[in-house]
C-alpha cells in the first residue's frame, strides 16, 4: 500500500489504466494471462523502467521481490532488476540485483510462465526503494507486484555499503 512513482509512464495499452499508480503495492497478484490484466503495469518500447517506492520513513529491509511473466508473444525475462535504497529520495545505495541474487531456480526460457524474483538474504535499510528494470531487447516489461520485506530493527544502525549514486 505504499506510494510509488513510475518512469517512464506505463504505455502497454492492454493493461494500462489509471490505477497503475497504486497496483504495484496493493498485495494483489493477477490471475490468468498476465499482460492483458488491468492489475498489471506494462511498458513497450523502452530499455528500462524505474519504480521508486516511498516507505514513509527509513525502515530495516531484508529483501525485495519483483513479480513478472514471459515466454509468449515475444515477451522475454528482464535482463536485470537492480534495487537501490536511500533515505532522501536523491542518493541511493546498491542493495541487490534480483536476477542474479534471487532465491530458487531461474524460470525456464521456453513457454509462458509467471515468476517472482525474490531475495530475503539482505541486511539494509531505506525510506526510498528504487527498482531499475532492464531489458536488452527494448520490447516489453510487465509486473503486477513489487514487495519490500521488513528486516530486523538492528539493520537501521548499519551503514550503507559503498558510495551513494545520485
Amino acid at each position: 500500500g505504499k506510494p510509488y512513482t513510475l518512469y517512464p509512464a506505463p504505455n502497454y495499452t492492454l493493461c494500462t489504466d489509471p490505477d497503475d499508480k497504486v497496483q504495484l503495492t496493493d498485495g494483489q497478484y493477477v490471475q490468468e494471462y498476465f499482460w492483458v490484466q488491468k492489475g498489471t503495469v506494462g511498458w513497450s518500447g523502452y530499455y528500462y523502467a524505474v519504480i521508486t517506492i516511498d516507505l514513509g520513513r527509513t525502515e530495516p529491509i531484508q529483501g525485495f521481490s519483483f513479480n513478472t511473466a514471459a515466454g509468449r508473444a515475444d515477451v522475454m525475462w528482464p535482463q536485470a532488476v537492480y534495487v537501490f535504497t536511500g533515505d532522501d529520495g536523491k542518493n541511493f545505495h546498491y542493495a541487490a540485483e534480483l536476477i542474479a541474487d534471487h532465491e530458487g531456480p531461474s524460470p525456464k526460457p521456453a513457454g509462458y510462465r509467471v515468476y517472482r524474483y525474490r531475495t530475503t538474504a539482505l541486511k539494509t535499510k531505506g525510506r526510498f526503494v528504487k527498482f531499475l528494470v532492464m531489458k536488452a531487447d527494448g520490447q516489453f516489461m510487465f509486473t503486477d507486484e513489487v514487495e519490500v520485506y521488513r528486516g530486523d530493527p538492528s539493520f537501521l544502525s548499519a551503514a550503507y555499503a559503498g558510495s551513494p549514486i545520485s
